[in-house]
């Protein structure tokens, strides 16, 4: 496994999501490659991530795959990584020798914090979207054969997104 190699080009990234073009690409790609890294090696597994990451030449072009396996790297595996790497973007702290801070621009106006978690929670849900839609592509009984990879590896690494929910009843009061 690779995991200095993008999947998906920077250019890519900011073409297909709601990243601006002129995003330093050293920070961009930090979060592209945590995204692909974390969140969607957890949905293709083992097997599946690593074929795709020998597909990838490293100017950012397909080699050998087949019709459905493209069009799985470009509906599916491309959205999932703008929508992933735009949250572990929006949740990028700069670590510095005086400590965390974040940047600041003296023509933009900073976002208040309320909408900063509200566009983090939306890329979450997009993010969210496209991976369950992953797997039911994956799953499909006519995709089994083109992506057999996926069901033929022994070990694939795959764990839930979350270990623990928390769950709550609210019960108004009555006073």
């Amino acid at each position: 496994m690779e995991f200095n190699k993008l999947i998906v080009t920077i250019e890519n990234v900011k073409s297909n999501g709601y990243i601006e073009g002129n995003v330093e690409p050293a920070r961009l790609r930090a979060s592209i490659l945590t995204a692909q890294n974390v969140h969607l090696h957890n949905i293709l597994g083992s097997a599946l991530y690593d074929f795709y990451t020998t597909k990838i030449q490293d100017d950012g072009t397909l080699s050998g795959l087949s019709a459905v396996q493209t069009v799985f790297y470009e509906q599916y595996i491309t959205p999932i990584i703008c929508s992933y790497s735009e949250v572990e973007y929006i949740a990028q702290f700069q670590l510095s020798n005086i400590g965390v801070t974040k940047s600041k621009n003296a023509t933009n106006e900073p976002a208040e914090l309320a909408e900063i978690k509200f566009a983090m929670g939306q890329a979450q849900n997009r993010a969210d979207f496209y991976a369950q839609r992953a797997k039911e592509f994956i799953c499909k009984e006519e995709n089994k054969t083109e992506l057999e990879i996926y069901y033929s590896a022994s070990d694939q690494n795959i764990s839930p997104d979350r270990k623990a929910f928390n769950s709550y009843i609210y019960l108004p009061s009555k006073r």
